[in-house]
């Protein structure tokens, strides 16, 4: 239905995980008539259906804000290494928001592999540095596209982080769990 079950961000300031909930709420009062049974659906969004991590308390801090401004203060959010969060929890997400630290190894394409792995079906949708895909991401984009498709690569506007980043970036959609094709 394009409507996240369970999503799953590497936050930063915790927009990705405020979108999927205010996505998963709206969808829950669309299609939930009885208000009980809402209400219940959203506390379970809430509790178990997101999980966020970030290493950096500052920017921690502010995606912890960022979800208390969208009323939820309960959500799975980590201020730690996503690599052990990872291995702590069993959290099959249905979608990943992925924005990576571009300097890590394949320029954070081991950020994507390892996330793309913990899932079994579902999207990914990754921002990372553009020439990561056109080799800088080697050899971790060659074993991404042999479990996952590659659906769309969409180049960013060369100012569009200007004051805060030089970095060119691009997004990445991936489909998981199918082969690429040649």
């Amino acid at each position: 239905s394009g409507i996240p079950q369970r999503a799953f961000d590497i936050m930063g300031s915790g927009g990705f995980l405020a979108a999927a909930l205010d996505i998963m709420i709206r969808d829950a009062k669309n299609t939930i008539q009885d208000s009980e049974k809402q209400a219940k659906k959203i506390k379970n969004i809430k509790e178990n259906q997101l999980l966020g991590v970030e290493i950096l308390g500052n920017i921690y801090i502010l995606a912890v804000l960022n979800m208390i401004l969208m009323g939820d203060g309960s959500t799975n959010m980590f201020n730690d290494d996503s690599h052990k969060i990872y291995e702590k929890l069993n959290f099959p997400a249905s979608v990943f928001l992925l924005n990576p630290p571009y300097s890590a190894d394949g320029n954070g394409f081991n950020f994507v592999e390892e996330a793309l792995s913990k899932m079994t079906h579902g999207y990914a949708a990754v921002l990372i540095k553009e020439n990561a895909g056109s080799g800088a991401g080697l050899p971790y984009t060659k074993r991404i596209l042999k479990k996952n498709t590659l659906i769309a690569s969409i180049h960013m506007p060369t100012k569009v982080f200007t004051g805060k980043a030089s970095v060119q970036v691009a997004i990445y959609l991936f489909k998981v769990a199918r082969p690429h094709e040649k």
